[in-house]
């Protein structure tokens, strides 16, 4: 009976998610605010303009994100030299978007996963989040965006 029991405890940890590995290093994150609220439907259309893989790494892109967005002012400082711009965003102003620790690995690979609450509404919600680059090669195993 004790044997039994190992092997379905074991089986059930097999299952559970993976942690960091104990080398990988939690980069922290600065929410940047956002250019304006998206509480309208045809302000879904935004979405095509979230750049691919979700990483802005030059003042150009960023600049271009900005005003197309509705940002009258200037975009917040981010010192492309030393960071970068992580971007989430999915339907509906009334959804949630969470995002995970973002993890580094040994290799120089940022981890950058989020997920969104699923409240039908107008708009989109978005996050906009500064990071520092020391060390980052790729995020989620791409390699960074060019300008």
């Amino acid at each position: 009976m004790k044997t039994t029991l190992l092997f379905v405890i074991l089986g059930v940890a097999a299952d559970l998610p993976s942690v960091a590995h104990t080398d990988d290093k939690i980069v922290k994150a600065e929410e940047l605010p956002l250019p304006g609220f998206f509480i309208k439907e045809e302000d879904k259309k935004l979405l095509a303009e979230v750049p691919k893989d979700g990483v802005i790494a030059g003042p150009k892109a960023w600049a271009k994100l900005w005003k197309t967005w509705g940002g009258d002012g200037e975009a917040p400082k981010v010192d492309f030299e030393k960071e970068l711009v992580l971007v989430a965003a999915g339907d509906g102003f009334a959804n949630t978007i969470r995002v995970e620790d973002l993890e580094l690995n040994d290799k120089g690979d940022l981890k950058f996963a989020w997920s969104i609450t699923q409240i039908y509404s107008p708009g989109i919600a978005v996050k906009f989040l500064k990071v520092s680059r020391e060390g980052v090669k790729t995020v989620n195993g791409k390699e960074l965006p060019k300008e």
